[in-house]
């Protein structure tokens, strides 16, 4: 999501910090989605604006590995370049998030809010298409604005995420659909040569009984499981009147709490001799003293594609002394 990398990267800028951006050590957001993350609707040219919508389903995900109780606010507005919602001369809406409990103490903590469909977004959507260049031809990206903040207000964070509303145009465009993402594989290398691959239950940490038990220092081959079809095909108006088909691109982020990866990023579009791209990546756990209890590592794969659509899963580690 632009929204996260762009925030990540000031921060990380500005603590002139050089830490591993795969590995989270302090308060980050992840990643948001949005569902439906396109609606595409039915103009009329005599009278374009006279659409309606469906509600909108937000939910970010935000970590902090100590696991602190986070207050939320979300706002919707037209886009900005700096993903905020402080531009009080333009038409906002103010959502009520709602915490999912996936755990007690989590790491990754969940928020949800439901944009409404309604005059308020309708005026959200219309102030968009007003500035811009091509007076929505293309489809428009509104903005929710996601601040996540300790209880005391001592730490925040801020992420923004783009929802599309497109015109059907050509008449055979259908609305983007989150990828998704049930399954994820491992293999362990114990020392010993490497382990078959075996599906890994996903969630998050809570005790040392759940999770994939690994020993410290091993590396473990993790690879995502796309079911057949996320991948969509789309279709997209030229300026000649016509459409072009493309086929999506999925790509996958990777993060955890401790450890390192050998690709914080992987998938993407074919290369130039027709390849398909590695989406795979390499986990290398912590090492954990002879004697010192198991260490909780939570990880993540982020999928996304192109088009803004976007889902995560949580996988434990549970890393044992070797």
């Amino acid at each position: 999501m632009r929204g996260v990398a762009l925030l990540g990267a000031l921060a990380a800028a500005a603590c002139g910090s050089f830490e591993d951006p795969a590995i989270i050590i302090d308060l980050r957001p992840v990643a948001a989605t949005a569902e439906p993350p396109e609606q595409v609707v039915d103009v009329d040219p005599a009278n374009p604006l006279a659409v309606e919508f469906d509600d909108v389903r937000l939910c970010a995900l935000v970590a902090d590995p100590q696991r602190r109780a986070l207050a939320w606010s979300m706002v919707v507005c037209p886009p900005k370049r700096d993903l905020r919602c402080d531009d009080l001369t333009r038409p906002f809406l103010v959502l009520q998030p709602e915490v999912v409990v996936t755990a007690a103490q989590a790491v990754g903590q969940v928020a949800c809010a439901t944009i409404p469909a309604g005059p308020e977004l309708l005026a959200i959507v219309r102030s968009t298409i007003e500035n811009d260049s091509l007076s929505g031809f293309g489809g428009v990206d509104i903005n929710v604005a996601v601040r996540a903040a300790t209880a005391d207000g001592a730490d925040a964070v801020d992420l923004g995420k783009a929802v599309r509303f497109s015109p059907r145009l050509p008449a055979e465009r259908v609305a983007n659909t989150n990828p998704i993402l049930t399954e994820v594989a491992a293999q362990i290398d114990r020392g010993d040569g490497v382990e078959e691959p075996a599906v890994v239950p996903s969630g998050a940490c809570t005790t040392p009984e759940f999770g994939l038990k690994v020993p410290g220092g091993a590396e473990v081959k993790f690879a995502p499981r796309p079911l057949d079809g996320t991948a969509e095909t789309y279709v997209v108006p030229t300026f000649e009147g016509g459409s072009r088909t493309f086929t999506e691109n999925l790509r996958y982020q990777w993060l955890a709490t401790a450890g390192s990866w050998s690709r914080a990023e992987t998938g993407g579009p074919r290369d130039p001799a027709g390849n398909p791209p590695v989406i795979s990546s390499t986990w290398s756990a912590p090492e954990v003293d002879v004697g010192a209890p198991p260490r909780l590592v939570d990880l993540w794969v982020i999928q996304r594609d192109e088009r803004g659509g976007a889902s995560w899963l949580p996988v434990c580690a549970v890393v044992e002394p070797r």
